[in-house]
This record gives structure tokens, sequence and C-alpha cells, in this order.
């Protein structure tokens, strides 16, 4: 709710709803209490009173109204909520740079996708349940208590025996989700990392051997969703049965006060229609605990991500590329092997199409992400001649403001940077090499 806007709306909005429905769920009990009695102790047929049938029935409209309201707007706030936390998370990754996501790109691709989409039946299930057991429960167990106290009494008593099932139930689920979670984002990284390796694969002919992996990681997501499901078909059955018994208590003790004489029957019959909707939203509440934790714990990897703080904007707005120099003095970042690069210097000037040349490993791509601002060298610096003599870092400028002036097109043959410029095909068949080359070989040739 902080840092959601749309989840705010979301609670605000089912807390209203929830007051019309316990409004509603007052004067259904008591109307139908008051032709009840009239039709068992007065032999007074419903249709006599028009009037009642009339607020009976609008008070069930208006029910049934809020809740389809209800639920409409629960599934648009949940789309916008996920959309919006969504495009926090896509938007810091970007702002953290390359070095932070580097070797989780495919975790937070699969938070961004299928993870964050945890909070909807979060936002949809439980949020609204549990605003209902903050405005229904107390309002209906207030009209018991001016009705019928003893009633209210019972079901003061019985009612935390509710969450203290749902605890109970909690203590056998804990951490489940979060290695449901987990294991999700295990499946999703390694098939990205499949994918993305597959043309080197099928070039080195090892295309058959990655399936087992997935198919494993896949047999492991499934039993740990089929997991959960058992877990949460055992909570609900467990608190439908605590419910009941607790309503049923209430309904013995009104039954022989009615058969002694110690109680009249309209307010009996109220108190009947009022005591299932005590526990009713708890009874939701926990059934919906496993929503709530598979929503929560993909909140908590969300903002993992959006603790994380990124490298500091410039202040100042970069000066225009067409007429001044982009250039690297005696840049270096160190890496696992040492320094790639190593005390690099470059110069990109206007009009001009570079290529960064060099083995594997030797900084190429980080020589460029240095120059455009999205690393920090841990020597030398990155700098923007201007065409009046005046030098700004680049880490002094709005990245922004530079980025908007600045192309960067990376393939495996070239890279370009400035300016877009076609790079040459690869011909269909390497010149000298004859066509009756094995298909593998073949393949991997002109690949």
């Amino acid at each position: 709710m902080r840092e959601v806007r749309a989840a705010r709306r979301h609670v605000a909005r089912t807390v209203a709803l929830g007051l019309v429905q316990s409004a509603c769920i007052i004067v259904t009990a008591v109307v139908i209490a008051r032709l009840g009695s009239q039709l068992l102790v007065e032999r007074a047929i419903p249709q006599g009173t028009p009037s009642l049938l009339l607020v009976l029935v609008m008070a069930l409209a208006l029910r049934a109204g809020a809740v389809l309201l209800e639920e409409a707007t629960a599934h648009r706030a949940a789309t916008e909520a996920i959309s919006e936390l969504r495009g926090r998370i896509v938007g810091h990754a970007a702002r953290l740079g390359p070095r932070a996501g580097a070797g989780r790109g495919a975790d937070l691709t699969s938070l961004a996708t299928t993870g964050i989409e945890n909070l909807r039946p979060y936002l949809v299930g439980y949020v609204p349940q549990l605003m209902l057991s903050l405005t229904v429960t107390p309002l209906c167990l207030l009209t018991i208590g001016l009705l019928d106290p003893i009633s209210a009494v019972i079901a003061l008593v019985t009612l935390p025996l509710v969450p203290l099932f749902m605890i109970l139930v909690g203590k056998l689920t804990v951490g489940r989700s979060e290695r449901l979670i987990a294991d999700m984002r295990s499946l999703w990284s390694q098939l990205l990392d499949l994918v993305d390796g597959l043309p080197t694969l099928r070039a080195l002919g090892r295309e058959r051997g990655p399936e087992k992996m997935v198919r494993d990681l896949g047999d492991r997501h499934r039993a740990s969703a089929m997991g959960s499901l058992k877990y949460a078909f055992l909570s609900s059955m467990v608190l439908e049965l605590l419910a009941t018994l607790c309503v049923a208590l209430i309904a013995v003790s009104i039954g022989m006060r009615l058969v002694y004489g110690e109680m009249e029957l309209a307010p009996a019959l109220a108190v009947l229609v009022l005591a299932p909707e005590i526990y009713q939203p708890l009874r939701n509440v926990g059934s919906q605990y496993h929503s709530s934790t598979d929503g929560l714990a993909a909140v908590s990897a969300a903002f993992e991500v959006l603790d994380e703080e990124p490298t500091a904007d410039g202040t100042r707005p970069a000066p225009d590329l067409r007429t001044s120099t982009l250039r690297l003095r005696g840049v270096s970042v160190r890496s696992r092997d040492g320094f790639a690069p190593h005390r690099a210097e470059l110069e990109v000037r206007p009009g001009r199409v570079l290529a960064l040349t060099g083995p594997s490993g030797a900084g190429k791509t980080t020589a460029a992400q240095v120059l455009l601002g999205l690393l920090e060298a841990d020597e030398g610096r990155a700098e923007i001649l201007a065409a009046d003599g005046a030098v700004t870092g680049v880490r002094e400028v709005q990245r922004r403001s530079l980025w908007d002036q600045v192309v960067l097109l990376p393939s495996g043959r070239c890279c370009h940077l400035g300016r877009s410029a076609p790079c040459s095909p690869a011909p269909a068949r390497a010149p000298g090499r004859p066509s009756s080359m094995p298909r593998r070989r073949r393949r991997a040739w002109t690949r």
C-alpha cells in the first residue's frame, strides 16, 4: 500500500464496499426475522407486508451489486498494481546497470513476468476477505450483542479458534511459498539460458543434452505446486468444519432457550442468520492464506530489487554530440582475472564508425558501457570533449540526455556506435568449401 498507488485505492474501495455489505447483511437478517416470526407466531403471510419484502429485495440486490463491483474492481486493481510494480522493476533494473544485473538477467525476467503475477490472487482473493473480516465481522457481532448477549459471548469465545487453527495450518506451510517461487524462477532462468545458448549448442551438436535438466526442474516445480494445493485443501476443510461447529454451538443455545421460553423468536432468527456471517470472512481469509504467502513472497523478491541503490545520475545536460568527442582516458575496470579493459584509450569523433576488436574477455563491451555511463571505471575516466574545448566527465552528465544522442547496435560480428550502418551479411556457403561437407559441420560453418 505504501509503494503502489493502485493497491491503496483498491483497499479503500474494498473497505467502503465492506461497510455496504455489512449494512445489507444486518438489514437482511432483521427483515427475515421479522417475516419469519410473523409467519410462525401470528400466521401472517409475507405478502401481507409488501414494504418488508421490498426492503429485503433491495438489501439483497444492493449486496449482490457490492460483491460484483468488488470482484470487478479487484481484478482491475490487481492488473494496475502488477503493471505498476512490473514497470518499476524493469526501470530500476535498467538504472542499476549491467554489472548489477550480471548473472541474474533471467532471474529478473522471470520475476517481472510470471513471478509478480502471484500478486493477482493475493489482491483479488486475500485482501478483500481481510477487509471484510475487519468490517462485516465486528458489525455483525455488535448487532448480535444487542439482540442476544449470550450468543455474542459464545461467538467471542469461539471466534479466536479460527485464527488459531489458521496459525497451526500456516506452520505446515512455512517456507513452501518461497520454495515454490524459487523453483519457478530457477526453471525460467534455465529455460532462458538454454534458449539464449541454443544456436551454440546446435552448432556443437549438443542440443539433445539439456532437456533432461529442464524436465527435472519441471517435475520439481510441479511437485511443489501440488504440495501447496494439498495444504490449501487441508486448511479449507479444517476451517470449514470449525466454522460449522461454532455456528452449531450458537444454534443449540438458541434452540434450548426457545424450547424453555427464555427467548423471543424474532431475535433468535436474526441471530441465526447473522452467526454464519461472523465466521465467514475469517474462514475465507484462512482459505486464501496460501495466495497471500505467494503474493507476499513475490512482493518481497520485487522489493529486494527495488531497494538496491542505483548509481547517482549526473546533474548537467550532455553537450551536443554532433560537435563533441567521446573518449576514454586510461580506463581500467576490475574483473575476475585482473583488469578488462586495462588502461584503455579511445576517441569517438563525430561522423566516424569505430570497431572495438580484441579477444573474448578483453573488455570490449565493458569499455562501451563505461563510455555510455553505465559503469564506473576503477581507474581512468570517460569524458566528453565539447567543441569549445570544455571537458565534462560522462558520470557528471544526465544519462538520459547522453543516451538520446547515441545508438549502440551490438551483434556477433560487428558493433556500430554513434550512427546506424548495415553489417555485411555472411555468405550462405563460404568460398572454397565443397557442398559435400557434412550437414552438421556445414550448419556450424555457415553460422
